[in-house]
């Protein structure tokens, strides 16, 4: 049976008069689904409820409890879902109070406590606590936190929401194939009247202190990047204004290919005001010069939308843009094969074409790396002419595949792996938010002909300081 409620007792409609109801039984919280599956929402668990209610409609009293038990939540457009969820809320007489609040957010747990006034202006005070919490896993974000907010003040007029959050990893990812715009249409039936939105009634002002000073993900349309920073969000929910954002702390793009390495980027939140959307806005640039004239490629916009640029110093088409930034050639120097992964190219920064299908980040979410990448390396060297000038040779020196994660918030381990058979382990240690502990271990000695830092198969430590400015 989902439904086994009992209620006895008067229920008047004037407000002055005395209520005297009774009420106990289970119920089956899968009864309200056909109301929240129209929003997108769906609800399983299990209500005992047992009270007395008296007192006027005006003045309430209630006096029992209701515990929810092996409850499970479920938000599917905001990729919410929290799962065995318990809770007491206890009543007796004016007040209610919300005990022992626990829910699981993958691999984290959600708690809270906290009292609500039936009198007057509903007077609110709950306290929520969050630990390696991971309530948001959908295709776009994925983020754990931890989370100290405290909700105060009168129902019917204004909550306060202050508090501190910490993302101890997110992971935003970019649609591959999403089209550059959708119509809306909307249709009227003639002479049919426009109803204004309806706003909420409940209104809530915000001071919230977010941190994440790494660990923080941008992927899709080839890029792959790391970000941290912190952001303050205040407003309220119908206007929030949020200042702050994340700077890159490391970061590519791959095109046809081809490994571009941002020289800069930041991800911002500015989805205020005609926007109300609050989606993170992109900027991130890679810059390469050649032959006196600068290339920059940016990645801008919204991240589910984004808009990838080139541009040149002094200005020159496209094409070229893309050439040089790729294969440093001019289009008439390349190959059919370069000519048509520089369409494909396009293609992938216009997101139009394909599925969206990306198998090496499908692989990446699957293992729950922080980094996994394919890259070709490539050194040049440059030999005489017999008319005295130099010609520029590139010599390829295999592919690697690059894979790591972070054990801990401040320790990042990965290895890298060379078809020319040789190995590297590496390890990064944050000691402060600027200077960091470097390590490679290596399966050679430095025997690679034509060795760079990057293909070398030695060993070495090393300290690194960077700053921002």
């Amino acid at each position: 049976e989902r439904l086994q409620l009992q209620i006895a007792g008067q229920a008047p409609l004037n407000r002055t008069a005395p209520i005297a109801l009774k009420a106990n039984g289970t119920f089956d919280l899968v009864l309200l689904n056909p109301i929240l599956e129209a929003g997108g929402q769906r609800l399983q668990g299990q209500a005992n409820l047992d009270a007395d209610i008296a007192g006027t409609v005006a003045d309430p009293q209630a006096h029992g409890s209701v515990e929810l038990s092996h409850a499970d939540i479920q938000d599917y457009p905001r990729g919410l879902h929290l799962t065995d969820i318990s809770a007491t809320l206890s009543a007796d007489g004016a007040q209610l109070k919300l005990q022992n609040l626990l829910a699981h957010a993958g691999p984290g747990t959600i708690s809270g406590n906290g009292t609500l006034g039936l009198a007057g202006e509903l007077p609110l005070a709950v306290k929520i606590e969050a630990h390696n919490a991971r309530p948001l896993a959908s295709d776009l974000i994925t983020a754990n936190i931890d989370m100290d907010l405290v909700l105060n003040g009168p129902l019917r007029q204004k909550l306060d929401a202050v508090g501190k959050l910490h993302l101890t990893r997110a992971d935003l990812t970019i649609p591959n194939a999403l089209p550059l715009s959708v119509a809306v249409i909307d249709v009227r039936k003639p002479g049919q009247k426009v109803q204004p939105p309806r706003a909420s009634n409940l209104l809530i002002a915000l001071d919230l202190t977010v941190d994440a000073p790494r660990a923080v993900f941008v992927r899709g349309r080839g890029l792959n990047a790391e970000v941290g920073g912190s952001l303050h969000v205040g407003g309220t929910t119908a206007d929030p204004g949020i200042t702050g954002g994340f700077d890159m702390r490391s970061g590519t793009i791959n095109l046809a290919g081809s490994t571009l390495t941002f020289t800069s980027g930041r991800l911002s939140f500015n989805g205020s005001g005609i926007r109300k959307k609050i989606d993170p806005t992109l900027d991130f640039t890679a810059t390469n010069i050649s032959g006196g004239v600068t290339y920059t490629l940016n990645v801008g916009g919204y991240a589910d939308a984004p808009v990838i640029t080139l541009s040149s110093t002094p200005e020159q088409p496209q094409d070229q843009i893309l050439s040089r930034l790729l294969f440093g050639a001019d289009p008439a120097q390349l190959s059919t094969l370069q000519i048509a992964q520089i369409a494909a190219a396009l293609a992938t920064m216009s997101g139009i074409g394909g599925n969206g299908l990306n198998p090496l980040t499908a692989v990446q979410r699957k293992l729950r790396l922080d980094r996994l990448a394919i890259s070709s390396n490539s050194s040049t060297t440059t030999t005489p002419t017999a008319a005295g000038g130099a010609s520029a040779q590139g010599t390829n020196t295999g592919a690697t595949i690059e894979a790591g994660r972070y054990v801990s918030s401040r320790v990042y381990v990965g290895a890298k792996q060379f078809t020319t058979g040789t190995t590297q382990a590496q390890v990064q240690i944050d000691l402060t938010k600027s200077l960091k502990i470097q390590t490679t271990v290596g399966t050679g000695g430095g025997t690679v002909q034509g060795e760079t830092p990057q293909n070398d198969p030695g060993s070495s430590i090393g300290l690194s300081y960077q700053f921002e400015y």
